[in-house]
């Protein structure tokens, strides 16, 4: 007593301390939007070993993930989504798990496995119905809109910006809305619809003054926009390559560079032109063929367009092979197939749980009845009753094991034949009833159904020609899982041997012990001993034994 009132004490701390830290994430979450630098100074401050409950741990994780994507720090590893994902999966609010999934497409998108971003963003849509956080829900559109833009779906990639331009729309966030309609212009642009395109982004980059990011990021596909589209405007492009450069003090990409030098060359600028495309060159700029072939496709130098147009189709030979096959769209498909199937195979376990749970209870029920039956003594009455109620529940069952598909077969079959040794009991106990009506009033009647029920249970108990035909039943329905534990333990007795067999056509304690002559104790410590055995095996069949017999 007098160590338990301080651990008492200690428990109360830890768990005051606890929510205490869970309160604190819960205000961080509250300003991750509007000053995700405070909260991720906020959230490294807190230790993850520290935290006690999966529910803080995977809060903790969620919001450092959102933390770091909100700072343009770009996650390439799931190491620190980690808690979430595992909490998540199959715990929290829908908003959670929606952003769980949604930077956990982040993560995958980063590292450039676009199948898996997508199979990720469409277990966030799952919530969408459920979501209070709106804001995440047009991100995550947005975000589905970008893996189809880099896999060459416009067609789904205008569909998914849509549906993010809307929702914003309705909420009445201006900024958001304006990066969608870049967005939006983006998905019109690979359409080949230029006009629309050059529409949205002309609004977009107007109205983005204030955010630097998304606006050298539209300034550049806007000047890609005007240097491919039918009727090129190269001075317009490399105005607005210039603003990224003087007005938002932001170093122009490699491809940005290849974009302004097919602008000068449009321009008629041709000695900038080639000084840039002769850098570019030296330092290996990947995406060169492909503005080189422009460049001089334009100059009516076609042998050496045709040259550079074929080296670029080799470098884009396995991007346009994954593009043709569709491998985003068939992965998600797969996904959508694997989900069915798990649907329709849990709604399996369903019914046919259901359908032995009403056997089970019907035949409690029977068991009940035929018992007030005897009392009442109408025994012979209530044994064709209780025979015929089994016969109807057999063909039942019978029924019900010819529509099931061949994933349960095994099951059914076993159950079969349990039937047919329960049938069989039944069978016996009519006997005695048998035997009790045409010695009644005899004195000796107790006596002689005792003699006969404690004969029965020798027979059971001693016959081996009997245990070896149930040994050959068990091991012909499952597997031979009798012939494979004799092999994996070889020392166990024919003892053994006969208790698990009786533990896998589901004979209980009391039953066992009265067959075998054992204490209810020793049951016990059998199956206990048993079970230690088995799972103390390096073998394939480790999980079949352990799954029949307990």
């Amino acid at each position: 007593m007098k160590h338990f009132i301080p651990i008492l004490i200690a428990a109360i701390t830890l768990l005051s301390c606890s929510k205490g830290t869970y309160s604190r994430l819960q205000e961080i979450e509250s300003y991750i939007e509007e000053d995700p630098k405070r909260a991720l100074e906020e959230i490294r401050n807190i230790t993850p070993d520290n935290l006690l409950s999966p529910r803080a741990k995977a809060k903790h994780a969620l919001l450092h993930s959102m933390a770091l994507d909100k700072n343009y720090i770009d996650l390439t590893t799931d190491s620190i989504i980690a808690p979430a994902v595992k909490y998540y999966s199959k715990h929290g609010s829908a908003d959670d798990r929606l952003l769980m999934h949604y930077y956990m497409g982040r993560i995958y998108a980063n590292e450039g496995n676009l199948d898996k971003a997508a199979i990720e963003y469409t277990r966030g849509e799952e919530f969408v119905g459920d979501v209070k956080f709106k804001l995440a829900i047009g991100r995550l559109y947005n975000a589905f809109a970008s893996v189809y833009s880099k896999t060459g779906n416009a067609k789904k990639e205008i569909e998914y910006a849509l549906k993010a331009y809307s929702l914003f729309e309705a909420l009445g966030n201006v900024r958001l809305l304006n990066i969608t309609k870049g967005k939006l212009a983006m998905g019109y642009a690979n359409a080949r619809e230029f006009d629309k395109a050059d529409s949205l982004y002309n609004e977009s980059v107007a109205l983005l003054e204030e955010d630097s990011v998304s606006m050298a990021v539209y300034l550049g596909n806007y000047a890609r926009l005007k240097v491919l589209s039918p009727n090129p405007d190269p001075k317009g492009a490399i105005e607005l390559l210039g603003r990224i450069s003087n007005e938002y003090k932001r170093t122009l990409t490699a491809d940005l560079y290849c974009v302004y030098a097919y602008a000068l060359q449009l321009a008629g600028r041709i000695d900038e032109c080639d000084s840039i495309i002769e850098q570019l060159a030296k330092l290996g700029v990947s995406d060169l063929n492909y503005w080189q072939y422009l460049i001089y496709k334009h100059r009516g130098d076609n042998k050496l367009a045709l040259e550079y147009l074929e080296n670029s189709s080799k470098r884009y030979e396995k991007q346009i092979n994954s593009l043709l096959s569709n491998t985003t769209d068939n992965a998600l498909k797969d996904y959508y197939s694997s989900e069915a199937e798990k649907t329709k195979m849990e709604m399996k376990i369903k019914v046919m749980s259901l359908i032995l749970v009403i056997l089970a209870v019907a035949m409690i029920l029977s068991a009940v009845i035929l018992k007030l039956i005897f009392i009442n003594r109408k025994k012979q009455r209530a044994m064709e009753t209780y025979l015929d109620m089994y016969e109807n529940a057999s063909k039942k069952l019978a029924d019900y094991d010819a529509q099931i598909d061949e994933h349960n077969s095994k099951l059914n079959v076993l159950r079969a034949s349990f039937s047919q040794v329960y049938k069989k009991q039944f069978t016996t106990i009519g006997d005695l009833c048998l035997t009790y009506l045409t010695k009644q009033g005899k004195k000796d009647v107790k006596d002689h159904i005792y003699r006969k029920v404690e004969k029965l249970i020798a027979n059971i108990s001693s016959d081996e020609k009997l245990h070896s035909q149930l040994e050959n039943k068990i091991n012909a329905e499952l597997d031979n899982i009798i012939l494979h534990l004799r092999g994996d333990l070889p020392k166990l007795s024919n003892d053994d041997m006969r208790f698990i067999c009786y533990c896998i056509i589901g004979f209980d304690a009391t039953l066992i012990s009265v067959i075998l002559n054992l204490s209810m104790e020793n049951v016990y410590t059998k199956k206990s001993r048993l079970k230690a055995k088995i799972n103390a095996l390096n073998s394939p069949y480790k999980e079949n034994y352990l799954m029949y017999i307990w």
